[in-house]
Order: C-alpha cells, then structure tokens, then sequence
C-alpha cells in the first residue's frame, strides 16, 4: 500500500512541477514578445530599419511559436516594410508579403499566412 501512495505521490509531484515549468516557460515567451515589441518601436522610431526589421522578423517567429498566426504575420509584414525602407536607397524591393514569388509564397506558407 505504501508503495502505490509513494508512486501517486511522486507522479502528482512530477505533474505539477510540469505545470510550473510550462508556466514558467509562457511567461518568459510573453516577456520575449514584449521586449522585441519595444525593439521593433525603438529602432523604427530611431531610423535603424535594418535593425527595426530583424527585431520584427524574430517578432513574427515568437508569434508562430506561440501559435499566433495572425500577429505572425503582421509582425512579418511589418519585417518587410521595414526593410523595404532600410534599402530605400540601394535597391528598389518589389516584392510584398502579397506578392507571387515562390520566395513569398514559402514564407507565407511557414508563417501560415494566407
């Protein structure tokens, strides 16, 4: 009998210590999401597009992480603006998150961007 109690009890213990630590885990993730958030204002506001961009594009990859399809690809959209205007003066970007290219479409398809 003392053996079924002692298992139930280490098997209850190892389920809520996985509930802590998958706790744990979301609230670092939602921390994660809402610094690069800042980033992304901070280096827009700044003028760092380049830097704007990237923080967006780790923005969007946090988002599908966490499931969030259409923050996803709002941060990823966001990514390519910015970017677009980071290399406003050395090349012209055509493309768009809506565009038909297979680079595009692959994208779209990672972040599940319709």
């Amino acid at each position: 009998m003392l053996g079924f109690q002692g298992g139930s009890i280490r098997n209850s213990v190892a389920i809520l210590l996985g509930f802590a630590i998958a706790a744990l885990a979301a609230a670092a993730e939602g921390a994660a999401v809402q610094d690069l958030e800042r980033s992304v204002a901070s280096f827009a506001s700044a003028g760092k597009y380049r830097e704007a961009s990237s923080a967006a594009y780790q923005l969007a990859e946090a988002h599908r992480r966490a499931g969030d399809t259409a923050r996803a690809c709002a941060a990823l959209s966001q990514s390519l603006e910015y970017y677009r205007k980071a290399n406003a003066g050395e090349e012209p970007a055509a493309s768009s998150l809506r565009d038909s290219s297979d680079g595009m479409a692959d994208i779209r398809a990672r972040f599940g961007c319709k």
